[in-house]
């Protein structure tokens, strides 16, 4: 309901009036958080690769990520020009889209489900983590660390920056470091048994948007982690990480050994205060028949402050924004040109031989597959699709695909995404088929499709 006001008279302010309403604005700008409510919740694809370089990967913002080739941002290689000024991002990140969101309580629930492993930061610490710097001393040491600065709940929470040499001498709200790269991985555990599993945890994050990351992921070797990024500016939400859906790994309830990742970077320039926490952290997995959905993120429109407009003709830069999906049409990549391959006829008789499978696609990329269980199942199943610098410069992405059940010399395997390989082994140690892969990127929105056709050969 809206009331009509009349009758109003104008009084200007005093000097005094002015400073004290300033001063109050100014320290709006301090706090800008509002208690229990998320003020953002873009999380992009990453990975990280500690045989590699072990830094986050962000698909659609590192150029690099799809090909994994390491071009670090430095001082000697600097990083794009942003299209604000600092100052005007310091500003502008103040304020809030006017669509937050409506996050239900965090859910707890245990009908059903087995609690692998939990933690809230109130015991000794680190506990079961491995906790490390990736990059050692070389930028001043830095671990995640139990501190009571800023708890979701309780007297303690993990912040990022908080322990190592250089760590443990900062205080409570210190800016975090540049070139900070700190991590702490929980594992392995096993999801043998598991129809479905997830790793959940309260946040908090206020880091530079667009470069400096808090990253959770999984990993079934314990050393190459895919998984989820988010940077900019989160009051306490709770995340669930899908582990039944892990981005390029797909489904890992069936694995023995599974690892969990929590990682904070930061680049050479420009930090934020505190940067990331993390609390009430659970990893757990249900056993037997599909546990019930847990309660989706619902968004709700609330009305926000008016940003004061930027001057010039610069773009402006909002990693807060909540973005709606788009309504135009999906850009697309054009298959290449390829006719579907007729499936071969084939005997009941031909059974694959058990081992790795190696050929390669349309596209000159690779395939592999390994047979097993006396040619009745494939274990893995990885290709690598190209995707000539769609959505932003992505060259190309390795997707991987488990447990395809082989029947009358045929699967077919596909994940969460829509992207899906089938094939027909057409004797003991050969196979051919086709595939159509789906790459999609939350921020900024972009999807796109591209299909093709590939043959294999059983390796002795």
């Amino acid at each position: 309901m809206h009331r009509q006001y009349t009758n109003m008279k104008i009084k200007f302010l005093s000097p005094i009036s002015i400073i004290l309403l300033v001063g109050f604005f100014f320290l709006l700008l301090l706090f800008p958080f509002s208690s229990g409510e998320a003020q953002t919740s873009e999380w992009i694809p990453a990975w990280i690769d500690f045989s590699d370089s072990g830094f986050i990967h962000v698909i659609g913002l590192d150029a690099n990520a799809a090909t994994k080739v390491e071009s670090p941002i430095s001082a000697e290689s600097p990083k794009p020009e942003k299209p604000i000024s600092t100052g005007q991002l310091a500003a502008i990140s103040q304020f809030f889209s006017s669509s937050a969101q409506s996050i239900n309580a965090p859910s707890r629930e245990t009908a059903g489900w087995e609690t692998i492993f939990s933690d809230d930061f109130e015991d000794a610490f680190p506990g079961e983590w491995d906790v490390f710097d990736n990059d050692g001393a070389t930028n001043g040491t830095y671990f995640w660390a139990q501190k009571d600065c800023r708890p979701n709940a309780g007297s303690y929470s993990a912040w990022a920056v908080g322990g190592g040499a250089e760590g443990s001498a900062l205080a409570c709200g210190s800016d975090y470091p540049d070139d900070a790269n700190s991590a702490m991985i929980y594992g392995p555990f096993s999801l043998a048994d598991a129809t479905d599993a997830e790793f959940r945890f309260m946040y908090w994050l206020n880091s530079e948007p667009g470069y400096d990351f808090l990253f959770v992921g999984a990993s079934i070797d314990g050393t190459t982690f895919s998984g989820v990024s988010a940077s900019g500016t989160y009051d306490w939400t709770e995340y669930i990480f899908d582990l039944t859906a892990v981005p390029t790994l797909g489904d890992l309830t069936g694995e023995a050994q599974v690892w969990v990742l929590i990682a904070f970077q930061s680049d050479y320039e420009i930090h934020y205060s505190e940067g990331a926490y993390v609390d009430d952290i659970e990893v757990r997995k249900y056993v037997g028949d599909e546990p019930t959905a847990t309660p989706t993120v619902t968004e709700t429109a609330t009305p926000t402050a008016t940003q004061t407009p930027v001057s010039g003709d610069t773009e402006v830069y909002l990693p807060l924004v909540v973005k709606e999906q788009p309504t135009g049409p999906t850009p697309t990549i054009t298959p290449i040109p390829s006719e579907t391959p007729t499936p071969t006829a084939t005997s009941e008789a031909v059974v694959p031989n058990d081992g790795n499978w190696s050929g390669t696609t349309s596209q000159g990329r690779d395939i592999s597959l390994i047979v097993v269980s006396n040619g009745t199942e494939i274990d893995k199943i990885t290709i690598s699709v190209g995707w000539g610098g769609a959505c932003g410069g992505v060259s190309s992405v390795t997707y991987y695909l488990y447990d395809a059940v082989i029947n009358n010399a045929s699967f077919y395997k596909s994940q969460a995404d829509g992207t899906e390989v089938e094939g027909t082994f057409t004797s003991s140690a050969n196979a051919s088929g086709d595939f159509y892969a789906v790459l999609e990127i939350i921020y900024p929105y972009c999807k796109a499709t591209t299909s093709g056709t590939w043959t294999a050969n059983h390796v002795p």
